[in-house]
């Protein structure tokens, strides 16, 4: 990955390391902490490349909100991965270094985490109120898993876990197998103009 400077300071140097990456990669790992905007910059990158869209979180869980077995995930995402293009959104523990080994691009959004707290926030004060207004039309009863874990303690430990997360990305996407694939953005500026060099590519 490239030294790190500012945000804005290592755009050029991370839209240079793209150049060297494959014109077209096929494969495209977005990672980075819960309410970083994973799901929205996947969405923009599998429109830009033309690839198809898998989130992790649509294998894991089924429609009842009950998380997939352990082994059930894995074999599930192993699967996914051996298909010839895909941009997957999503950093589950389990399957994270499967999906990177498959990568022709890692793009890591490592934002500061005033910004990924505030998004956090936001987003539970969003679930809380749907949740809310399901249970008021009585399509809720809040004993759901995923409804159980729309409250502040799990929020608080979300938190502490994204801290955790952002060292450990550090170190694990330095790993020689993965640096030359990685793509880190730093600020949401830094992701504005990754996009808008691919479609002056395409424009070309």
């Amino acid at each position: 990955m490239a030294e790190r400077g500012s945000a804005y300071d290592e755009t050029s140097q991370q839209l240079a390391l793209a150049a060297t990456l494959n014109d077209a990669p096929r494969r495209i790992s977005v990672v980075g902490a819960t309410g970083s905007g994973k799901t929205v910059l996947a969405g923009r990158l599998s429109q830009c490349w033309g690839l198809p869209l898998y989130g992790l979180d649509r294998v894991f869980w089924d429609a009842q909100g009950r998380g997939a077995q352990s082994a059930d995930f894995i074999e599930a995402v192993s699967a996914l991965t051996q298909q010839d293009a895909w941009v997957l959104d999503g950093h589950y523990r389990a399957v994270r270094e499967l999906i990177w080994r498959r990568s022709e691009m890692i793009v890591w959004l490592n934002y500061p985490m005033w910004l990924v707290a505030s998004r956090l926030v936001r987003r539970f004060v969003q679930k809380r109120h749907a949740i809310e207004d399901r249970q008021r039309a009585g399509q809720g009863s809040g004993s759901e898993p995923r409804e159980q874990s729309a409250t502040w303690s799990v929020r608080v430990a979300r938190l502490a876990r994204t801290l955790r997360e952002r060292k450990e990305y550090g170190r694990l996407l330095e790993a020689p197998g993965y640096r030359d694939k990685v793509i880190e953005l730093r600020s949401p500026r830094a992701t504005e103009d990754l996009i808008m060099s691919r479609r002056s590519t395409l424009a070309q």
